[in-house]
């Protein structure tokens, strides 16, 4: 079963069935013993409802903020797994049509409960009646929806944040709307990127800027996630040489940034066909035996002596 690790909380809904927090956070303080609170779950279909409930943990599903409910896990899901240290307070709950329900969880801070981040999720499972169904239909169709949980134990929590890669192309014919980056979390414990990505022209100019991770999408510990982020034009870019882009990044309540640069060419396709043209007139001119326009043979060898200064890295500035 699939969800997502998105930013602010929203109900969750399936086929009429809402459930409020979709994303619960919790800071579990050191001595604090337990965490309780409620969770609310709307019947707005025009039948009554039986609900079956539990708690499950949750890992990364892919690089995209998907994640996977679990069942058999492995050694680094286990570490920070959740299911073992929550409780409901009930196991099945019956809705009449547009009632609201309320189920409490209770999350124990033991000492086998580690520092750093813990995820759960719990489960809503529409009873379908599946045991009662007729004997010839195989077929049923199980609705889930669910809350996901994500606790923070302090006193030994790791912090970490790594840009991991990014769109790096080395020529460019117009600049990019947009760029996808791929974060790395070495720590062990959520974190929420933040940032800006900033185009520098050969000028020095900027020309386009971007905030990086809107959406404030959180990024699990050990593990890596994609972020596209969208570049609104601020300049405009017509100048053909090396660009920079400045990605400056961070995490939610880190106050250093990181800045990582790198460069492309961006080549101004309609300036090229007009150096063409002005060296081809100049060399037609001189063929003739004719005196080569000054305006002509300036602006040719300008445009060509600008382009060659262009076409070389300028190693000097960072």
């Amino acid at each position: 079963m699939l969800g997502a690790v998105s930013g602010p909380a929203r109900a969750a809904a399936v086929s009429g069935v809402s459930v409020t927090p979709a994303l619960k956070e919790v800071t579990l303080a050191p001595g604090q013993p337990q965490e309780a609170f409620l969770l609310s779950v709307r019947n707005n279909t025009p039948a009554a409802l039986s609900l079956r409930l539990s708690v499950v943990d949750f890992g990364v599903l892919d690089e995209t903020g998907g994640v996977a409910f679990l069942g058999e896990t492995s050694d680094l899901e286990r570490r920070y797994g959740l299911a073992a240290w929550a409780k409901l307070d009930r196991s099945t709950m019956t809705l009449p049509p547009g009632a609201n329900g309320k189920v409490k969880l209770t999350i124990n801070n033991q000492e086998t409960l580690t520092p750093g981040g813990h995820y759960g999720a719990v489960l809503f499972k529409v009873d379908n009646g599946a045991s009662k169904r007729p004997e010839g239909q195989k077929v049923t169709l199980n609705q889930v929806f669910s809350s996901l949980i994500l606790v923070k134990k302090v006193g030994g929590e790791r912090y970490g944040l790594s840009l991991a890669g990014h769109d790096s192309s080395s020529w460019r014919f117009n600049l990019p709307n947009q760029l996808q980056l791929r974060f790395s979390n070495p720590g062990n414990v959520h974190v929420t990127p933040t940032g800006t990505i900033k185009l520098i022209d050969p000028l020095g100019r900027e020309v386009a800027r971007g905030t990086i991770n809107p959406e404030a999408g959180r990024i699990l510990p050990e593990s890596f996630r994609l972020y596209r982020t969208k570049l609104k034009s601020t300049a405009s870019a017509w100048l053909p040489g090396y660009y920079r882009t400045q990605i400056s990044y961070g995490y939610d309540a880190q106050t250093d940034r990181t800045l990582v640069q790198s460069k492309f060419m961006l080549v101004n396709l309609p300036l090229v066909p007009l150096l063409v043209v002005l060296l081809l007139v100049a060399l037609w001119l001189w063929h003739r035996g004719r005196t080569v326009p000054a305006v002509v043979s300036n602006a040719a060898r300008s445009l060509a002596g600008h382009w060659r200064s262009l076409s070389r890295p300028n190693r000097g500035k960072k």
